[in-house]
């Protein structure tokens, strides 16, 4: 798969996640600031994790993803837009922005972003 193919289809993702919430009326289409245009969704150019699967950020109730993978986030240069986009679009599931879905619903978004601005690259070694 080409990078540009890896670019579609996290954007294809990001858009049938949001689409879903959506639909299932857990985000307001007309609201203020609501946005499905392509261009709401240009930070996923900039994804460090563009080499890794869904299945990454996906995981099973009661799991968490690897600190690898969260090192992954915690370097990322687009951390904050994909945090604020599971906030805005009321994502329920997955991991966004080196979150739980769980520490999501704890924290309001202004508690995440400090929680994210806390929250360094982990030495695995």
């Amino acid at each position: 798969m080409s990078k540009h193919d890896s670019i579609i289809n996290r954007e294809r993702v990001a858009t049938r996640v949001s689409v879903r919430t959506v639909k299932k009326g857990e985000a307001e289409p007309d609201a203020p600031g609501f946005d499905m245009t392509v261009e709401r969704f240009t930070w996923l150019n900039k994804t460090a994790c563009a080499d890794l699967t869904i299945g990454h950020f996906f995981v099973e109730a009661g799991h968490a993803i690897s600190e690898e993978v969260l090192n992954v986030c915690r370097g990322c240069p687009v951390r904050l837009q994909c945090l604020e986009h599971a906030y805005s679009m009321g994502i329920a599931g997955g991991y966004f922005g080196g979150m739980s879905p769980g520490q999501r619903r704890n924290y309001d978004i202004d508690q995440a972003k400090v929680f994210i601005a806390n929250d360094p690259i982990k030495d695995l070694r």
